[in-house]
Parts: C-alpha cells; sequence; structure tokens
C-alpha cells in the first residue's frame, strides 16, 4: 500500500507544478575549436568550418577569407565532410548524431536528415558515405549509404570488429587491430565499392597506444601513419604484405606531433603549439625547412590544405591561414572568433563576461530583448575560468598572451557601468586566484599559505594574513559569514574567523572528488558544491552549524547550478538545463520539473527578478542566452511526506526513430539496484543495470534495444526499479516508432 500511495503522490506532485520558460535573447556569439582533427573542408573554393556550435561557410576564391554565413546547429559538432552539394556533420547530443545539409544554397544551409549511431566517426568516398556505428560491446559495424539518395545500402561489422573504417586517402580505407599490448597491425582496403571490401595489404609494427590514428597514403607507395602523441612512422608499402619502415620522427617535450598532412611535396606535420614544414625528397631523413608556433596558453586543433595554403583552427577560436612557397609558410590573415565565454557577473542592469581572446566584455541589458555591446577590458590577457566578484568589486584572473606572466585584476564597476582598474597582482608562475568578498576583503591561496589581503590608500593590495595551509597548492573561496569554504582538489577546507586578522584559522576539513571547476551556493542551511561537466556530480551539506559541514546526498551527473529562492528552484546546467523543486530539501527530496537542451556546454547560470518576473543568464561556452520563465507551485495539503524513491524518464512518449529515452531514478541509501523494461504481458524486455550503487540520483540511457540488440516495436512499456529485490517503483512509457 506504501508504495501505491507513493505513486499517487509523486503524480498529485507533478500535476501541482507547472514550469514555462522560454529564450527572449541570444547574444555575445562565440566560437570554440576543439575536439577532433577533422573540423574543415573545401569544395569549389567554398570553404567548410565547424565549431563547437556552427557550421561557418567561407568563400576563398581570392585567396582571401569571407564569411558568407554562420549556421548554428545544436550539439556539440565533431567533425564534417563535403561531397557535392551535401555537408554531413557528426555531433554529440546526449549521444551522437549525423546531419546531413544541403548547402547547395550556401547563404542558407538547410538540414535534409538526422542519423542516431554510437560514433561519430564518419567519411564520404565517391558516391558513398560510410558511417561507423559503435555497439554496446564496442564492436564497430559499418553503415554504407548513397550520397545521392541517402539511402543505406548495406550494412556489416568492421572487417576488425574492434576498429573503425576510416579513410587513408581517396579509394583507400584502414582499419588498426591490436595484435598484443604493443604491437599492431594496420589493414589498407579498395573501397571502390565498400559493398565488398577488397583487402590490399596490412603490415605490422610496434607502437604505444593507438589513439584516432591518421593514415595517410603517398604516390600509391609511401604510408605515412601519425599516432597522436606517440610519433609518426613511414612504411614503404609497395610490396603489399612486406611493408618496411624507412623513416619515423618521435614525439618529444620539444614537438609533441598530433597530426600529418601533405601539401604539394611538403610535409607538414601539426603539434599542440608548432606546426613544422619538412621537404619530402629524402623520406629517411627530413629536412626541417620552417615552423610557426601559437601563442601561450593557446593551441593548435585542426588543419586543412587547399591547393598551396594551410588553414589552421586554434583552441581559443582563431582560424589562420598561410601559404607555402620558397620551402616557408608565408602568413595571408586570419579570422578570430574571440574564443569560448568563460564566466559572467551581473551587476545592475550590466551583465561583464570574460572571454578566452576578448578579455572582460560589458553588456548592457536593461532590454532585455536586445541586449547592447559596451566595451572589452583587459583584451591582451587570456581570461581564466577563475575570477571573483561581490558588490561594485570584480577580480580577473588571466594570462598576457605573449608571456607566462599571470595576473589577478582588481577592477570597480562605477555608476555608468565602466570598468576602472584599481590594483593587480602579477607573478611569472602560478600565484593562485584572488577572491573577494565585500565584507571580509581579499583572499588567496599561494604556495600553501592563505592570504588576506586589504585595498590601503593608495589603492594598493595590503597583505594583513598569511595562514599557513599545508598541502593546498590552489583553491577556490565561498563566503558564509564568518567562514570561508575553501575548495581545493580533493579537499573541503574550513576557514573561521575570517573577519578577523588575529584568530583566523583552520577549523576543519573534509575530503571530497572534486578537481575541477567548482560552484558553490547557500541555500538556508544547505551548501550545494557541484563541479563543471556532464560527468560530475553535486554534493549537498547541511552547514546548519558552518564549521562541521555534514554530508546528505548527491545529485549525480549534473553541472554548474544557481538557485532562485523566492521559488524554492534548483538550476542545474550541463548540455541541458534541469530545474528541481526545493521544496521539500528538508526530507533529502529534491524533484525534477522541468528540463531543455542547450546549444552546447554550460558555463555558467544567474538568476535574477525584474519588475517582478523571473529571468536567468545562461552563459554557455560559445553563447550567452536570457530566458524568462513562469512557475506556479500549487501547495499540496493533507498528506503526509513519505516517498523514498523516484523513477522518471524523458522523453515519453518516445517518439525517435531510434526509440532513444533517458531514464532517471533516486534511492535513498546505497543498495543493489535492478531497472529493466517488461511489455504489457509481464515479459523481461532489456535488463539496463544490476548493479551497486551508492545513494542519491541516477541517470542512464536506454536505445529502445531488447537484451539481443533488437529494436523492440511501437507499444506500450514498463520501467521497473527494484532495490535489494524489492519492487519500489514503476514508470509506464509509450514507444513511438
Amino acid at each position: 500500500m506504501k508504495f501505491i500511495f507513493f505513486l499517487f503522490l509523486l503524480l498529485n506532485y507533478f500535476s501541482a507544478n507547472s514550469f514555462e520558460i522560454e529564450k527572449i535573447s541570444q547574444f555575445s556569439n562565440s566560437e570554440k575549436y576543439a575536439q577532433d582533427y577533422y573540423r574543415m573542408q573545401e569544395e569549389n573554393n567554398i570553404f567548410y568550418n565547424i565549431n563547437l556550435r556552427s557550421l561557418q561557410i567561407f568563400d576563398i576564391e581570392n585567396e582571401g577569407i569571407s564569411l558568407i554565413t554562420d549556421f548554428d546547429l545544436i550539439g556539440k559538432l565533431r567533425n564534417i565532410t563535403v561531397h557535392n552539394d551535401y555537408a554531413y556533420i557528426s555531433f554529440f547530443r546526449n549521444n551522437f548524431y549525423l546531419y546531413r545539409l544541403d548547402v547547395s544554397d550556401v547563404i542558407n544551409p538547410v538540414i535534409t536528415d538526422t542519423l542516431f549511431y554510437r560514433s561519430y566517426r564518419h567519411f564520404n568516398d565517391g558516391d558513398y558515405c560510410i558511417v561507423n556505428e559503435m555497439l554496446s560491446d564496442w564492436r564497430y559495424k559499418i553503415h554504407i549509404y548513397d550520397n545521392n539518395s541517402f539511402e543505406q545500402i548495406t550494412e556489416y561489422y568492421s572487417p576488425q570488429e574492434y576498429s573503425s573504417l576510416n579513410s587513408a586517402g581517396i579509394g583507400i580505407g584502414f582499419t588498426v587491430d591490436k595484435i598484443e599490448p604493443n604491437i599492431f597491425t594496420i589493414y589498407l582496403y579498395d573501397l571502390s565499392n565498400p559493398v565488398n571490401l577488397e583487402l590490399l595489404g596490412s603490415g605490422s609494427f610496434t607502437a604505444n597506444t593507438i589513439s584516432q590514428p591518421r593514415v595517410i597514403i603517398y604516390q600509391d607507395s609511401i604510408l605515412f601513419f601519425c599516432e597522436p602523441w606517440n610519433g609518426l612512422k613511414i612504411f614503404d608499402i609497395s610490396e603489399p604484405d612486406n611493408w618496411e619502415m624507412i623513416g619515423s620522427i618521435n614525439n618529444s617535450g620539444e614537438f609533441m606531433i598530433s597530426n600529418v598532412y601533405l601539401v604539394n611535396n611538403y610535409l607538414v606535420l601539426m603539434g599542440s603549439k608548432e606546426i613544422r614544414l619538412y621537404d619530402l625528397n629524402d623520406l629517411s631523413n627530413l629536412i626541417l625547412l620552417d615552423n610557426i608556433t601559437t601563442l601561450y596558453n593557446n593551441s593548435y586543433k585542426s588543419m586543412y590544405q587547399v591547393n598551396n595554403s594551410v588553414y589552421l583552427q586554434t583552441n581559443n577560436g582563431g582560424l589562420e591561414y598561410y601559404s607555402i612557397a620558397n620551402n616557408s609558410f608565408m602568413y595571408q590573415g586570419s579570422f578570430i572568433n574571440y574564443g569560448c565565454l568563460q564566466s559572467a557577473y551581473l551587476y545592475n542592469d550590466n551583465l561583464y563576461i570574460r572571454t578566452m581572446l576578448d578579455g572582460v566584455s560589458c553588456w548592457d541589458i536593461s532590454d532585455l530583448l536586445e541586449p547592447i555591446y559596451q566595451d572589452s577590458y583587459y583584451e591582451d590577457y587570456i581570461s581564466g575560468y577563475y575570477s571573483s566578484a561581490d558588490g561594485n568589486i570584480l577580480t580577473n584572473w588571466g594570462i598576457d598572451h605573449n608571456s607566462p606572466v599571470q595576473v589577478n585584476i582588481v577592477s570597480q564597476i562605477e555608476s555608468n557601468g565602466t570598468l576602472s582598474e584599481l590594483t593587480r597582482l602579477t607573478s611569472p608562475s602560478f600565484a593562485g586566484v584572488l577572491f573577494y568578498n565585500e565584507i571580509n576583503g581579499y583572499f588567496i591561496v599561494n604556495n600553501q599559505n592563505l592570504k588576506k589581503y586589504q585595498l590601503n590608500e593608495e589603492n594598493e593590495l595590503e597583505e594583513i594574513v598569511n595562514l599557513p595551509i599545508p598541502g593546498i597548492l590552489q583553491g577556490d573561496f565561498h563566503f558564509l559569514g564568518n567562514v570561508a569554504y575553501l575548495l581545493s582538489p580533493e579537499k573541503l577546507t574550513v576557514i573561521n574567523n575570517i573577519d578577523s586578522n588575529n584568530e583566523i584559522e583552520i577549523a576543519n576539513q573534509l575530503d571530497t572528488d572534486f578537481s575541477g571547476i567548482q560552484t558553490g551556493i547557500f541555500y538556508q542551511d544547505y551548501f550545494f558544491l557541484s563541479e563543471e561537466g556532464s560527468d560530475f556530480n553535486t554534493i549537498i551539506y547541511d552547514v546548519s552549524d558552518p564549521i562541521y559541514p555534514e554530508e546528505l546526498f548527491t545529485l549525480n551527473n549534473i553541472g554548474l547550478l544557481s538557485i532562485d529562492e523566492e521559488n524554492e528552484l534548483l538550476f542545474v546546467g550541463n548540455t541541458e538545463c534541469t530545474i528541481y523543486d526545493l521544496v521539500h530539501i528538508e526530507y533529502d527530496l529534491i524533484y525534477e520539473i522541468y528540463s531543455f537542451q542547450n546549444w552546447s556546454q554550460c558555463e555558467q547560470i544567474i538568476h535574477f527578478n525584474r519588475d517582478d518576473n523571473d529571468y536567468l543568464v545562461f552563459l554557455e561556452d560559445t553563447s550567452a542566452n536570457i530566458y524568462q520563465y513562469n512557475t506556479d507551485n500549487e501547495v499540496i495539503e493533507n498528506y503526509e511526506i513519505s516517498f523514498d524513491f523516484s523513477l522518471l524518464n524523458y522523453p515519453n512518449p518516445v517518439k525517435t526513430e531510434n526509440g532513444f529515452t533517458t531514464i532517471k531514478y533516486q534511492i535513498p541509501t546505497s543498495c543493489q539496484v535492478e531497472l529493466s523494461v517488461y511489455n504489457v504481458k509481464g515479459q523481461l524486455i532489456k535488463r539496463i543495470i544490476n548493479e551497486y550503487q551508492k545513494k542519491g540520483y541516477h541517470n542512464i540511457e536506454w536505445d529502445g534495444k531488447d537484451n539481443y540488440e533488437k529494436k523492440v516495436s511501437s507499444g506500450q512499456y514498463f520501467i521497473t526499479l527494484n532495490v535489494n529485490n524489492e519492487t519500489k517503483a514503476i514508470r509506464k512509457m509509450i514507444l513511438l516508432r
């Protein structure tokens, strides 16, 4: 009866909560290039370039670079190929997909098809689009599509089941097979008829861990094998089954090879910080002709050749291009996207956004529908993730573009919204991040010392406390009255009496699993501590006694946070934004009431209220967005709070072509968990989980397949949550194909 009562109560709970949200503006668009090497293509003097957010199309006919269109695409874009009038772009949005776009009109691209596969590796060869699907057992299945009709011609398992089929050049593909821990065999295939692969030859060699190798065939008899971060090997393959290694370049700390390209009669090697040009006349003794390097704290992510020119993407957002002539690189120009957005601070009607390459940009958002760019500050520094603000004081940590000089800049926000610099701390090496609290001053951890500063009359930072803090090299501060919580890798340190210069002390220290960027938010007697990224968790502490925070429970796989205290709502951002109701947090219960997809990775969420309306600034790594939302929380009375478990899934009904849905559930204690799917006859369709799990919130994806990896048909199904062999929750699900 308790379980039935729980289901009734849960249904009433959700029916009594309505939530509506709408994006009203998007601005400060930026780009970031990362993750994969195949991110540029050229066809008929049209250059196609992808970043994390969009497809950029350029005209390069006159050896310049002119942007034609910037086409937004949902999801983290991974790689691109172009064939005739179509562009194929793989992307990640809770799973891997493949877009097919009609780009015959380069001003108005149109998405014509979307595929879902557990892989992002695809390429085009002649009349075929070849897509690799990673199966749940880590094997690969190859799908062959007709490039014109985009109809699947056939599918089959990869010849080496645990290796994808990749392109080594026009008409040639390859797979890699691991024979022993350091012995690998590479197989070359004729792709003129990919329906029936024909083996051309193979060769074995010693290598380190394989990580997306790059293979290029040169003059039909030379094979370049680049194993990212491990070096380059050159083989004579004129005899198909008797390969001879004729040259190599090993990686070193000075130059770590990540990819290889052929440009006319030159060999170009790409490293994270450097591009090198070699003469191909003697493959056994490659001669370095020229090189180019990038800025400090930047890196090269991808390269593409067009005739005698090379185009380079940098991690911070630049697109540079060079011509190659007279044995050297010649700089031609660049297209700068100002890098990704880092974090933001809202003060009155001004939003201050820290960007990777454009310093701190100020936006007037008094008109929420049309934010207006005002100015940028500190463009000479690459902004870090780390910064702090309180009241009208903003601190910003950054690195000089051209040297490893690091700086903490303290700025004051004037009445007209402009930033005026008060002072700065500089250091040739990492000296910690300066955090500011309006009541207690400035704090920094530097070389196992906690230092407290105050501004003197000359606006100089004057050190007033130096507290030894062994083992802590860096950390983020979160302030609660006269207590500061210092978050450092794997430690939560409680600093007491921060308002005092003589009695400040380390009062407590707890072990944590955190190692990256943390968001800390106080709400009533609770402290929410979260780490950026979709694979990290949020720990909720009881801080009714600030000196002795008590860990209560964990929300799994959620990212950065913001809280609307008046409406008792928690906003969580990673690759999607999820809204939780905090009404019953006193019972250790937090319920999801709404979620929506983002363009890309969340960097920060800021809640604010204006004219009795609620808004969010939602900062992604590529754009700033403003949302308006309304919530209607009716009070449910006359029931006993007694629910212990929750079970949800979305979308429901499941309408996607492949039946993909996300299942979320909560368990109040660590226990043995079995999550299964049954049909209406009570027959087991899929056992998704059967393992011991820690208490808290969990989520997992189901791809609409049964225990035999066959797609189930349309109909009604039931998800069951069994805990310690006892059924605790059942969720009805409708699957539509």
